[in-house]
């Protein structure tokens, strides 16, 4: 009921404001756990079964809300359930194991094509939230329910992660670490190439911003971290000339003002060190520096 009698207060511009603050405030406090124990009368820290429908059902009337602030509140919320979601909870019948009607977007497959649809909203903090959403499928629901829909969430996220709007672009570079750290290599080796082919242009740019900046390289340091895994496989070499090419990007970053883009760059060059390892002495320079303690500071070594 309170979650109801806010969303239809939104289309306040003091509400819209609010709603946003209130969401990005208590995500770490898990709003769709809290928010199901106001509705439902619940004391449990599990979201599972009813309680994602009675949640769903309150925020689905306002997905396709003509208020730009509904439409943010109702997919945040949906995109917060999406994370609480464990694996395997999702039910083998493609329902949340509720066994309850799933008219209101409450099944995988309906949610995850709401929030594909709402990547495609003219409002960047909606797109924000359900790409976000997006990322949260990865990281945390069953493998299976990633893979039927890994193609057009891949294509959503890869396309927008160079976004003119730096809130989307780092949303859509989040999403993309989370696909990589946890989809399968069958998934994530089509996409590298493009992807890398994309960051390049990103840390190239003079028009991206700090937040963009330590995004990009996260997404690097795991990319790099993943094809450490695979390198009991035939190495690519096209997907290591994109490394090459970035490596001096690398470098120059290292003296970034914003000191989480420092130390996002130096986890980035160290894995490069050890994916690249006894290539020309490369790896050992950068290890050294690691075993030091010098990850975001200056390191003058590397002139």
């Amino acid at each position: 009921t309170t979650c109801d009698i806010l969303l239809r207060r939104a289309g306040q511009s003091e509400m819209c404001a609010s709603l946003e603050l209130i969401h990005s405030t208590i995500t770490d406090i898990d709003v769709p756990s809290m928010l199901a124990s106001v509705v439902t009368g619940s004391s449990s820290n599990s979201t599972s079964g009813p309680q994602h429908h009675v949640i769903l059902r309150t925020v689905s009337n306002f997905y396709n809300s003509n208020d730009v602030g509904q439409r943010r509140t109702a997919i945040a919320v949906l995109s917060s359930v999406v994370s609480t979601m464990q694996k395997g909870s999702q039910g083998s019948n493609g329902g949340t194991g509720s066994g309850e009607n799933t008219s209101q977007h409450t099944s995988p497959s309906q949610m995850v094509e709401l929030l594909l649809s709402k990547a495609m909203d003219n409002d960047s903090g909606v797109i924000r939230h359900a790409v976000k959403g997006l990322g949260n499928v990865a990281s945390a629901w069953a493998d299976t329910t990633f893979e039927e829909h890994s193609a057009a969430i891949l294509n959503t996220t890869v396309g927008l992660m160079d976004n003119k709007e730096s809130m989307v672009a780092d949303a859509a570079l989040s999403s993309l670490i989370a696909i990589v750290s946890h989809a399968s290599a069958s998934i994530v080796e089509p996409l590298l190439l493009n992807v890398c082919f994309r960051l390049y242009g990103i840390m190239s740019s003079s028009d991206t911003v700090g937040s963009t900046l330590s995004f990009t390289f996260r997404l690097l340091t795991e990319i790099c971290r993943f094809m450490i895994k695979q390198q009991n496989t035939e190495p690519n070499p096209q997907f290591e000339e994109q490394i090459h090419r970035m490596l001096p990007m690398v470098v120059v970053q290292l003296r970034n003002s914003t000191p989480d883009v420092r130390v996002a760059c130096f986890a980035a060059l160290e894995q490069i060190g050890v994916l690249f390892d006894g290539v020309s002495g490369f790896s050992s320079i950068v290890n050294n520096n690691c075993n030091q303690g010098l990850r975001g500071k200056t390191i003058d070594n590397y002139e």
